[in-house]
């Protein structure tokens, strides 16, 4: 492989793919990356092949540039077997879906992607998210910036770094990453539920589900009305009950409300009998009254503590 040089995936797909003989051997479909490295690693090319699709070991393949095209040479059509542990297809899985830019904390659309030939392999580098990659893949990128160059005019172009970004919708069944969603887990509750407001409902459910109990309760009180709603109605009752004893009994009252007056009978049957009867007792109140509105739970101290007692 030539050193240091990078190219986008759209420039690529569809392309053909030629033997060491000069005889077109298939098109490019995909590409397969091994997520457990370092940085994504093409280990594996997706290719239609007369009317197969399989999926080729990238060991013997070659890419470059000839007269600003670029050339995919492939030199032995091997067989690869491959982990749905630790891989994604690229055009499957990523481009096109929604990712989580994690420096920015929120949701964002990969436009197009960029890898990177270096001598031991091909790695993705970044996504794009800024509407040139849009354009890109349209074809229609470096005419238009030939036409508004004159004009002072400027595509914009926006990348976001492998490291920066969270891959939130590519759940599908029999593939389930050992890393799914590690880095959305250190975001703060707060943070969290600004990025599971902007997800479809499937989504939702699917990235609130990853979290552990404690994180997914703090990250619920963060949460709108209807995206708590839909959360809850997603769980079975004791999931439900549990996620909901460890968070304010005021805050338990206001969803409760919106639930279904059956599912919160069952919810509130299923909670510790303290804690319920407290959520019940809020509940009694009429809406938008003082007692609605207040909570069970406080601090006090005497009057006359110090900092030091009340340490």
């Amino acid at each position: 492989m030539p050193a240091a040089q990078t190219f986008y995936l759209s420039r690529i797909l569809g392309n053909k793919v030629w033997s060491n003989s000069k005889h077109i051997v298939g098109k490019l479909l995909d590409l397969v990356v091994d997520v457990t490295a370092v940085r994504p690693q093409v280990i594996a090319v997706k290719m239609k092949i007369g009317n197969k699709v399989r999926i080729i070991d990238f060991s013997t393949f070659e890419i470059t540039k000839k007269n600003k095209q670029y050339y995919i040479e492939c030199k032995n059509l091997k067989d690869k077997e491959i982990s749905t542990e630790n891989t994604l297809f690229l055009v499957k899985h990523i481009l096109d879906k929604q990712i989580v830019d994690m420096y920015g904390r929120k949701v964002v659309r990969v436009n197009d992607l960029r890898l990177a030939i270096l001598s031991n392999g091909v790695y993705m580098l970044a996504v794009d998210v800024g509407f040139e990659g849009l354009l890109r893949r349209l074809g229609v990128a470096k005419p238009l910036k030939n036409i508004m160059k004159p004009m002072g005019i400027n595509i914009p172009s926006r990348f976001l770094l492998w490291d920066d970004v969270e891959t939130i919708d590519f759940i599908r069944q029999g593939i389930k990453l050992s890393t799914s969603y590690n880095k959305l887990s250190t975001l703060h509750p707060s943070d969290l539920a600004d990025i599971l407001e902007d997800l479809d409902r499937s989504t939702q459910l699917a990235v609130f589900s990853s979290l552990d109990i404690e994180k997914a309760a703090d990250v619920l009180e963060e949460l709108e009305p209807d995206a708590q709603v839909n959360v809850i109605e997603s769980l079975t009752v004791d999931k439900a009950a549990i996620m909901l004893e460890k968070m304010p009994a005021d805050e338990v009252a206001d969803i409760l409300d919106e639930l279904d007056e059956e599912q919160a009978i069952e919810i509130l049957n299923q909670m510790e009998r303290v804690v319920s009867e407290e959520v019940r007792e809020l509940m009694d109140y009429p809406e938008k009254s003082v007692g609605s509105l207040m909570t069970t739970e406080f601090i006090s101290f005497h009057e006359n503590m110090t900092v030091n007692e009340g340490h």
